[in-house]
């Protein structure tokens, strides 16, 4: 067996001395090149029939680098895991020999590890109290909530409407004009319809001092600003135009109001009530209203939710501020991953990740929270469903290559799955503070948010919205492709 003893210094690394004879790996070598003899298809022999010494020529270096590989790697995880040690960055070990398959050495390895002690986390106390916006939604903008879903779920319109109102439909007919006088043998429309809101100012306002049976002399664009020059004629006169060319009708025309449809909006009562909240239990107007402001409020709770996040994270970042960490170890260790010398706020960035993430996997373990696959494959499927707007539910079959793709790559999966844990754990402590809470409107909240989130560069790794990656950018395309299909 190789032998391994250790030394534990004061800055947190410990140093493993690993001695490794020729008499420890030489025979796995040889054991491996005989199993590898056994499957390997080299021209000109038979399968089983190579000889050794040609495998040794061809493969001996590399199998002799896999098996002291194998071999450091097991002693060295062994160390780590009898020792019980919380481990940052990856070991540091000095070079091997020059040792060859034909002229192999004892090996004498120094691995340096950088670990943290055992630690608390500081800072979470209901004594600690950090700020909270809560949204105050103006009666108003419930009038408004109430009086929307009145008109969405009404079918029916009202009878015997004479008056023009912003917010009718108006059934029209429609008559070709040029110069100011019916066109000879001009276009028609027996009915059609123009939503008064859509119409130009000028035609809005003789609109609504009309009513049935008036007419106007108006053009095509004031029916509808909303509506692009070349598809008016064939909208209205059902005549066909090529693309980005002009109507081949005048765009004078007479319009006679036939018809004034005004939504009949729903009753206000107890049967409207559960048709909407599905609760028998509202009778009044003010008890509906009261749901309707619940549901504006939670609308508002992700940025309010997110800024509380950020408030916990500033805080147990300061409160842990001294957390011990072998400094120099990971310096060395950044600047030979990242292949050159990081500057002191790149490293200090670096650390400020490496703390938070002790902080997280300290309160994960203490509260015992874990991701599981079906939370990954829950995120990955709502991200995908959320690029149609949730018109498709996250679990039709439609998505599931895409889901499958996105799973199989393990620096995705650990990235989604360090996501949810990080939610987990804020919104585990997050009653552990207390709340100063502060009433703010929506535009007030807006502006909070959009100060603490401005700038990318900016977001710390609390952040529970990332941009999207080029990894999930690419799976987006994919969908888009798939789609299209």
């Amino acid at each position: 067996m190789p032998t391994l003893t250790s030394t534990y210094n004061d800055d947190h690394t410990v140093l493993v001395n690993l001695e490794m004879p020729t008499t420890e790996y030489m025979p796995l070598v040889e054991k491996k090149l005989k199993d590898y003899r056994k499957t390997v298809q080299i021209k000109g022999f038979r399968q089983g029939q190579v000889p050794m010494g040609l495998l040794r020529a061809r493969f001996g270096n590399s199998v002799l680098f896999d098996e002291i590989s194998t071999m450091i790697d097991t002693e060295v995880s062994s160390f780590i895991k009898e020792n019980e040690l919380y481990t940052v960055g990856r070991p540091i070990m000095s070079s091997l020999p020059p040792l060859t398959l034909q002229k192999p050495l004892d090996i004498k390895l120094e691995v340096e590890i950088g670990f943290i002690p055992k630690f608390e986390v500081a800072g979470i106390s209901p004594e600690v109290t950090l700020p909270y916006h809560e949204v105050e939604i103006p009666q108003s903008e419930i009038d408004a909530e109430v009086e929307r879903i009145r008109k969405a779920q009404s079918k029916d319109f009202q009878e015997g409407v004479s008056d023009v109102q912003e917010d009718d439909l108006l059934v029209i007919s429609l008559k070709e004009m040029e110069n100011g006088a019916e066109k000879e043998n001009g276009l028609e429309n027996e009915t059609t319809y123009i939503t008064v809101n859509n119409t130009a100012e000028d035609l809005k306002a003789k609109l609504l001092a009309a009513t049935v049976g008036d007419k106007f002399v108006t053009t095509l664009q004031d029916l509808d600003t909303k509506i692009e020059a070349d598809k008016l004629a064939k909208l209205y006169y059902s005549v066909e135009t090529e693309e980005g060319e002009s109507a081949s009708c005048s765009l004078e025309t007479e319009i006679e109001i036939k018809e004034i449809r005004r939504v009949a909006l729903k009753e206000l009562n107890q049967e409207f009530f559960k048709e909407i909240t599905g609760d028998e239990s509202i009778e009044t107007i003010e008890q509906f209203q009261a749901v309707i402001a619940k549901v504006l409020k939670e609308d508002q709770e992700f940025p309010a939710r997110r800024l509380f996040f950020q408030a916990i994270y500033d805080h147990l970042m300061l409160a842990n501020k001294d957390l011990p960490m072998p400094l120099d170890f990971l310096r060395r260790w950044l600047n030979d991953e990242s292949k050159t010398e990081l500057s002191n706020e790149e490293f200090e960035a670096n650390i400020d990740d490496f703390r938070w993430m002790l902080i997280k996997d300290q309160i994960a373990k203490q509260h015992d929270l874990q991701v599981t696959k079906e939370d990954v494959e829950g995120a990955v499927r709502s991200e995908i469903a959320s690029y149609y707007n949730y018109q498709i539910s996250p679990y039709h079959p439609f998505f599931d290559k895409q889901v499958a793709s996105m799973l199989e790559d393990q620096d995705t999966f650990q990235r989604y799955a360090r996501r949810i844990l990080e939610n987990k754990v804020l919104s585990t402590i997050a009653e552990d503070f207390s709340k100063d809470i502060k009433i703010v409107s929506k535009e007030e909240l807006k502006a909070i948010y959009d100060e603490a989130y401005s700038k990318e560069a900016e977001l710390n790794p609390s952040d529970l919205l990332e941009e999207e990656t080029e990894e999930e950018v690419a799976v987006t395309e994919e969908v888009q492709e798939d789609a299209a299909e």
